[in-house]
């Protein structure tokens, strides 16, 4: 059989060799896209993986350094509190109580006076002692309002201490910071101890609606036991009077 008909013209043998040309041709492309979209499904699946192992090794990180930073806190932090607790005890210091606010020094005027006036007479070497701690507080923080690092882990073991920190250099740090503060001191700290600080009291009220449902439902069982015992008149002995 010959693909060229000699009695036909050009035009007729190549209309007639078009049509399978056209079907292999198009085999061949079909071919051709069922591949290029199995690779892309491979690439994709790829993708994902890399992202996941990225993933991954960022939380890995963040924890490890989470972890190195709470030992930087037991290790370089706390035996400047320590030291500065017993400076405080040699002059008789006066704990602030607060409250906590806006960090800034308009609220001086609402302190205790007895505790402002021992705040303004303190020595010297006691308050470069609190802005040592304030400034290594400050460093700590960034690894963690910057995402640098897992707060949850830190929070975890250290939140509740780093508030109370906090909470004892507020003095401090409030007065330096003036009352516009356009250095944005301490800001990084600040947002962190707010972080922590609510959520620790949203734990503490958590706790305290449990605790308050148990004792709730500890009264109901002893009332419905209390109404669970029927008094039978016929076991009871009048004294004197026989049945």
């Amino acid at each position: 059989m010959e693909l060229i008909d000699t009695n036909k013209s050009f035009l007729e043998n190549i209309y007639f060799l078009s049509g399978p040309v056209l079907a292999v041709l198009g085999l061949f492309i079909f071919r051709q896209i069922k591949l290029a979209k199995n690779q892309l499904i491979i690439a994709k699946q790829q993708l994902i993986e890399s992202q996941n192992q990225i993933k991954i090794t960022s939380q890995r990180e963040a924890a490890n350094i989470a972890a190195d930073k709470v030992r930087d806190y037991c290790t370089e932090i706390i035996p400047f509190e320590n030291r500065i607790f017993d400076e405080k005890v040699k002059i008789n210091y006066i704990e602030f109580k607060g409250p906590i606010r806006n960090f800034t020094n308009d609220e001086v005027k609402d302190w205790d006076k007895d505790f402002l006036d021992w705040f303004l007479k303190k020595p010297i070497e006691i308050t470069e002692l609190e802005l040592n701690v304030l400034n290594k507080l400050e460093a700590f923080s960034i690894y963690f309002i910057k995402g640098i690092a897992d707060e949850k882990i830190a929070f975890s073991s250290i939140g509740k201490a780093f508030c109370e920190s906090v909470k004892r250099l507020y003095p401090t740090m409030t007065i330096f910071r003036g009352s516009k503060n356009p250095n944005k001191d301490y800001e990084i700290l600040i947002q962190l101890y707010r972080l922590w600080s609510e959520r620790l009291e949203s734990y503490k009220t958590e706790f305290e609606k449990e605790e308050l449902t148990k004792e709730v439902q500890t009264k109901i069982e002893q009332l419905e036991h209390l109404n669970s015992r029927k008094f039978n008149s016929e076991n009871i002995s009048i004294i004197g009077v026989e049945k």
